[in-house]
């Protein structure tokens, strides 16, 4: 009787420990971007899409999956990328843009999760599905941006990044979901560079003063 006390007390333990990571996870908001959208561009890459991308940098794969308007749901993985490859892209903070198409406003889809995981763990996901209609109905611009991801600065340049995206009701053309770096999330220096920056303010101050004299 005392074993089976003491394996249910474990079970719990452990389900109260997975609730608890999955809740820590769901970090994600989806933002209305179609007043102020955001292009996909080389400079905002594709990750996952339902077409071709064509300004995508030859150094970025993404997953194309084919949709020709015929497809309802779909669950897709994107390339698993370095930290030092998404840095070079968007820096440390990142969003993500979603470019929907549907038949017309009464028939938006789901974007029923979507999530990034770093080194095979699950880091940040969207904590319940989100309606997403197409405020421009073409191809080539975020209607929507997925933020709020953790930032990369604690990660090293070899750590292993990867996204997933899944969505239903899909009724018309290809998705696409693209790398977008947040404004103002800067990549610091390296030490090297703020030295240098240090010494031609010290020159610049020294020059001054001896204007004065």
């Amino acid at each position: 009787m005392k074993f089976f006390k003491l394996k249910a007390a474990a079970i719990g333990c452990i389900t109260a420990l997975a609730l608890a990571s999955g809740a820590s996870a769901a970090s994600l908001s989806v933002v209305d971007a179609s007043v102020d959208p955001v292009q996909n561009t080389k400079q905002n890459p594709c990750i996952i899409a339902g077409t071709v991308c064509p300004t995508q940098p030859a150094s970025l794969p993404y997953t194309k999956y084919n949709n020709a308007g015929n497809l309802s749901a779909i669950s897709e993985w994107s390339p698993e990328y370095t930290v030092a490859k998404i840095r070079s892209i968007a820096g440390n903070v990142i969003s993500i843009g979603l470019d929907v198409n549907q038949t017309n406003a009464n028939s938006p889809q789901t974007l029923v999760n979507f999530a990034m995981y770093i080194n095979g763990a699950l880091i940040d996901q969207m904590a319940a599905p989100v309606v997403v209609a197409a405020g421009n109905n073409g191809i080539g611009w975020a209607d929507w941006l997925i933020t709020g991801f953790t930032s990369l600065a604690g990660y090293g340049d070899n750590d292993k990044v990867q996204f997933f995206a899944s969505m239903r009701g899909m009724n018309d053309g290809p998705e696409k979901f693209f790398l977008v770096g947040v404004p103002g999330a800067v990549i610091p220096l390296p030490a090297t560079g703020l030295l240098l920056l240090g010494g031609l303010g010290g020159l610049i101050a020294f020059g001054r003063r001896r204007k004065t004299v």
